[in-house]
Formats: structure tokens, C-alpha cells, sequence
């Protein structure tokens, strides 16, 4: 039966009936301040200090003899990575060898970046004892809200640029060689690696000193359970094969899905470069395939498109794995035969040729 709207409900609770969880205890600092918390600690305050003191040392070097003393050693290109300065500036200058029509990227990165943080920022909100939480669909539902759940879309931006920027770069690289090298792998790790590393080792051994109240502890101690657990499928890049209801460091499917699309693109450009034909069947194919996967997964486990009504499937079964998240991956590479074409006026006066040959056809007339 349904209750009237205006009655009132008297409920008799008695304290030895309510069973309270370990969620409202809080943890002692000093409990997390094992070994493991000091060597970790160490390490990065040496590097810290690495980088300061190298920074010192290359800053007061004029730059004068910096020429001269070129070539530097194996010792002293290994210390100017610690160097913040030079670093800084690579970072926010303009290098002229770069093509002009790309520097535009750099910009959608920063509004990518911060729409990502923005978006993130709202739902890590969300997951605090919130007031009202029945009317946060109501007004996500809202035209001026939708770029708030929508923020999700800049991650294939983000895939939309990684494969641009490696197809352009490993195309010209095959144009000048003509050779495949397993090398790309090896730097791709050593990029990767160190970051991966110190991040684990933060969210293992060092947040937890610099977090209290009443729902830390629980939050931490379940997510240090999985990182310590699953470590195998976070540094081989397999994330998404994790036990369900586990999480370790919630980006890491990104990096998985990255990773995975990096190991599979130099052999597809391969193809490309020895046969254009045979490269765009295996790129299309491989993009059929992915939408075909998408819609049985839409029925299979009932998956929709609106982010506000998913369900357990969503992430495992669809958000984070890379068979459906190739698409705007393989839309950079195809970007890069478009650019190819702009920049060559040979070829953009053929396909302007073809394109009026298919408007003036027969077919499109009829149609």
C-alpha cells in the first residue's frame, strides 16, 4: 500500500541494534609510517634535490661555454634531465622546426586538460556525503549542465592526438629508413615506467600519512587491498582484466588502452608504408570491428548511452576496454592521409578532381 504523503512514521531504534562499521574510525598517521613510507620518502626527496642541485649547476654555467664544451658526456646528458630550467622551457617553447599548422594542438590541449580536471573535480564531489543527491540528475539533465558529464568525450580527444602525432612522426621516420625498429618500444617504456612507478609507490606507501576523517580510512585501506593485489595487471597493461569491484589508480584504463594502441600502430603504419591499400583495409577492418563490438555490447549488456543511467557493465565491458575505445584512435590515423593531402597540392587537386567526378556521376544525379 502506498503511504499518504502527509503521515508520520515513528521509528524506535534501540543503540545495541545499531552495528556501526569500522568506516568511521579514523587511522593514526603513525601507523603508515612503516618502511616502506621512509624508502619511498628517500627516494623522492633525493631526486628532488638531484634536480635542484643539477638545475644550480647548469644555471651557472654561461652560455658561452655551454657551446663549448659541446659534446657533452654521457654523465652530463644524463644530469640535464634533472634540469628543471631547461626543461621549463622546452615545455613552453616554440620550437620553429615544427610544423606551423600544428601548434594549434597545443591549445585543445589545455582546454581538454581542464575540462578533464573540471569534470573529475564535480564527480569526486559526488562521492561525499552529499545533501541532496536525488536532485543531481535532475539538473545534469539540463542543457547547461551537459558539459559537465560530457567532460568524458576529452579522453578521445586526447587518443585523437596520440595517434596523430605517432602516425605523423613514425610515417616520416619509415619514409627516410625504410626499416622497422623494436627501439620505439623500449623508449615508449622508459617513458612510461618511471611515472608508473612513482605513482604506485605514492598510493602505497606515502598518501596515507597525509589523510584523516571518518571516511579515509576505509576508502584507502580497500583501495591499498587491490593496489597490492592486482599490481600485475597494472604494470603489464592489462587493467581492464582486473577482478571486478577492484581499483587500484582509477586513470590507469587509459594508460592500458594508450599502451595497447602504441604496441599495435607501428606494425598497422608498416603496413601502410609497404602497401597504402592493404594498410587502410586492415585500419577499416579494424574500425568495423570495433562498432560492431559496440552495438552488440549496447544490447548484450544493456548499455546505454547516457552516462547517467549506466550500469555494473559499463566500465569493464565498455568504457574501458581498447576494442571500444580503437575508434577515435584510428580517426588520427586517417586524419594524418587527410593532412598529408592539404599539404600536398598534387594530391588535393586529385581528390578535387574525384570528388567532382562523383558529384557529376550518373548515381548522384538519380539520387
Amino acid at each position: 500500500r502506498m503511504i499518504p504523503k502527509d503521515s508520520t512514521i515513528n521509528i524506535n531504534v534501540r543503540k545495541e541494534d545499531v552495528v556501526f562499521r569500522d568506516i568511521v574510525q579514523e587511522h593514526s598517521v603513525k601507523s603508515a609510517i612503516g618502511p616502506g613510507f621512509i624508502i619511498v620518502l628517500a627516494i623522492l626527496i633525493f631526486f628532488a634535490l638531484l634536480s635542484f642541485f643539477t638545475s644550480l649547476y647548469f644555471s651557472s654555467v654561461p652560455e658561452k661555454d655551454k657551446k663549448k664544451s659541446q659534446p657533452r658526456t654521457t654523465g652530463e646528458k644524463v644530469l640535464s634531465c634533472f634540469n628543471i630550467v631547461d626543461n621549463y622551457a622546452q615545455f613552453i617553447g616554440d620550437d620553429e622546426k615544427h610544423d606551423e599548422n600544428l601548434k594549434v594542438f597545443d591549445g585543445i590541449r589545455v582546454i581538454c586538460i581542464s575540462w578533464i580536471v573540471y569534470g573529475h573535480a564535480f564527480n569526486i564531489g559526488l562521492n561525499a556525503p552529499v545533501q541532496n543527491p536525488e536532485i543531481v540528475g535532475e539538473f545534469l539533465g539540463e542543457f547547461w549542465y551537459a558539459h559537465v558529464y560530457n567532460a568524458t568525450f576529452t579522453v578521445d580527444v586526447f587518443f585523437f592526438l596520440t595517434a596523430f602525432f605517432l602516425t605523423f612522426i613514425v610515417l616520416q621516420q619509415y619514409s627516410k629508413t625504410n626499416k622497422f625498429s623494436w627501439l620505439i618500444y623500449v623508449h615508449r617504456l622508459i617513458r612510461l615506467y618511471p611515472c608508473l612507478l612513482a605513482t604506485y609507490a605514492i598510493y602505497s606507501f606515502v598518501l596515507y600519512a597525509f589523510g584523516n576523517g571518518p571516511l579515509f580510512s576505509a576508502l584507502y585501506n580497500e583501495m591499498l587491498d587491490h593496489c597490492r593485489t592486482m599490481w600485475q595487471y597494472l604494470f603489464f597493461f592489462f587493467y581492464y582484466l582486473r577482478p571486478n569491484n577492484t581499483n587500484c589508480i582509477g586513470w590507469a584504463w587509459y594508460l592500458t588502452n594508450d599502451f595497447q594502441f602504441f604496441v599495435f600502430t607501428p606494425p598497422l603504419l608498416w603496413l601502410i608504408h609497404k602497401s597504402k591499400l592493404g594498410g587502410l583495409v586492415a585500419t577499416f577492418t579494424l574500425l568495423i570491428g570495433s562498432y560492431a563490438y559496440q552495438i552488440f555490447a549496447a544490447f548484450h549488456y544493456d548499455i546505454y548511452s547516457n552516462m547517467l543511467k549506466t550500469n555494473e557493465n559499463y566500465g569493464k565491458k565498455y568504457y574501458e576496454v581498447p576494442w571500444t575505445r580503437c575508434p577515435t584512435f584510428i580517426a588520427g590515423i586517417l586524419f594524418v592521409y587527410l593532412y598529408i593531402l592539404y599539404k600536398n597540392p598534387e594530391a588535393s587537386l586529385t581528390i578535387a578532381r574525384l570528388a567532382n567526378k562523383i558529384k557529376n556521376s550518373p548515381l548522384i544525379r538519380l539520387l
